[in-house]
């Protein structure tokens, strides 16, 4: 009974994750890759590639690539 209730609440935790949120959660771990890099030019570039799209342009693109044939 208890797991079955563990695994609900896991599903439950889980779903309340928006795709958002987690874009967000990938560039925050991308940030920190670009932080451990020793070159600060390969650094800055790295921190560019990464800050340079919000997920309103993400979510534009995706939906532009869904729609081509």
């Amino acid at each position: 009974m208890t797991r079955v209730l563990l695994t609900v609440m896991l599903g439950l935790a889980l779903s309340g994750c928006t795709r958002q949120a987690w874009y967000e959660g990938f560039k925050s771990q991308q940030r920190l890759q670009c932080e451990h890099l020793t070159q600060d030019y390969e650094r800055q570039r790295c921190l560019e590639r990464v800050n340079g799209m919000t997920y309103d342009q993400y979510q534009r693109e995706t939906e532009a690539l869904k729609e081509r044939p």
